[in-house]
């Protein structure tokens, strides 16, 4: 069983206030009456910056917020858009964003940036989880694509991800990060089985994402196996083999 750290838990359990509201068919709450503070907490990633979160806050109720930031993020000096792996709706909104910032400040990149190294991102969302009144992440309808934000030609240069990389053997099963009753069995090095249908790692990723995009850029860090995901198994053993030839 994958933990989230007691003290980001308990960061979060502070903000959330004792609440009598209904809980919606999505996990989000209801709320009877109006919110304090409200506003959109969300999770970014962009396939030029692998391993880098960024972790962020924006006005708004929608996910048409969500995107609208989005493009606004586009126009800095980034070369591919993001994406969005996660947006909620919470009250004191500011104030949550800080307690997130603080709970992974060790994984902060620097002062006054909000970009996070080295965080599967459904972790960062499982604390997310427990304060949300709405979940407002776009689907892939909702996002905008390259054409539109002035993007052409390939998203990702990077070499292909191989499940060997992380010593999971074929026929194993892959547990589905943001919700583990999904699942997927490994049929060789680069492919997967789900309901009976053979995908890339990184194209069944980018389907359960709801991704325009077909393919996800860094698909190890979505996917669980022995309680580790496979971007946290491929760093070990990597780390391993260098220590050993020292």
């Amino acid at each position: 069983m994958v933990e989230t750290s007691d003290a980001a838990v308990s960061g979060a359990e502070a903000l959330a206030s004792p609440s009598t509201e209904e809980t919606g068919s999505d996990g989000s709450q209801s709320p009877s009456q109006p919110l304090v503070d409200p506003g959109i907490v969300y999770i970014l990633s962009n396939p030029s910056m692998e391993g880098y979160l960024k972790i962020g806050r924006t006005q708004g109720s929608a996910a048409q917020d969500v995107i609208t930031r989005m493009r606004q993020l586009d126009d800095t000096p980034v070369p591919l858009p993001f994406d969005c792996e996660y947006a909620v709706v919470v009250e004191h909104y500011e104030q949550v964003e800080r307690a997130m910032h603080t709970a992974f400040g060790e994984n902060r990149v620097r002062p006054g940036r909000e970009f996070f190294e080295g965080i599967p991102p459904f972790r960062v969302k499982a604390i997310l989880e427990l304060l949300a009144k709405e979940n407002v992440t776009p689907d892939g309808s909702e996002t905008y694509d390259d054409a539109e934000s002035g993007r052409s030609g390939p998203r990702r240069r990077r070499p292909r991800f191989k499940i060997s990389q992380a010593r999971v053997p074929e026929g194993a099963t892959l547990l589905w990060a943001d919700d583990p009753e999904k699942s997927c069995t490994v049929t060789s090095n680069d492919r997967v089985m789900h309901d009976g249908k053979v995908y890339s790692l990184s194209e069944l990723t980018a389907t359960f994402k709801g991704w325009r995009n077909k393919y996800a850029p860094n698909p190890a860090q979505y996917w669980l196996y022995a309680g580790q995901t496979l971007q946290e198994r491929r760093e070990q053993f990597d780390a391993e083999e260098e220590n050993a030839d020292e």
